[in-house]
């Protein structure tokens, strides 16, 4: 993995998978979650329609597919209509 700060590291999967673990000792899970962010669509999605940079946006709290798999949606077709300020799942794409 390369070295990237705190802050890079925060958004990976593995990053939140250790903030996850971490939280479950001291009790701080709430606090990661409402800190985090989320994509969310920030316009009306067809079903069928590739994504674009134009579609996302950002959302607290952190509940949803993290910011740092943005690159991973982009391209892909929705499966599914999703409306404007909807967060996205990874079962939305194909």
């Amino acid at each position: 993995m390369p070295k990237v700060g705190m802050k890079e590291f925060a958004y990976t999967a593995k990053g939140m998978a250790m903030a996850k673990k971490e939280s479950k000792k001291t009790g701080k899970k709430m606090v990661i979650k409402k800190m985090g962010k989320k994509i969310v669509a920030i316009r009306e999605i067809k079903s069928g329609d590739m994504i674009s940079w134009e579609d996302l946006g950002y959302k607290s709290p952190g509940d949803g597919l993290s910011p740092a798999l943005a690159d991973d949606v982009i391209g892909k077709r929705s499966s599914r209509f999703i409306q404007a300020g909807e967060t996205l799942t990874v079962d939305d794409f194909r």
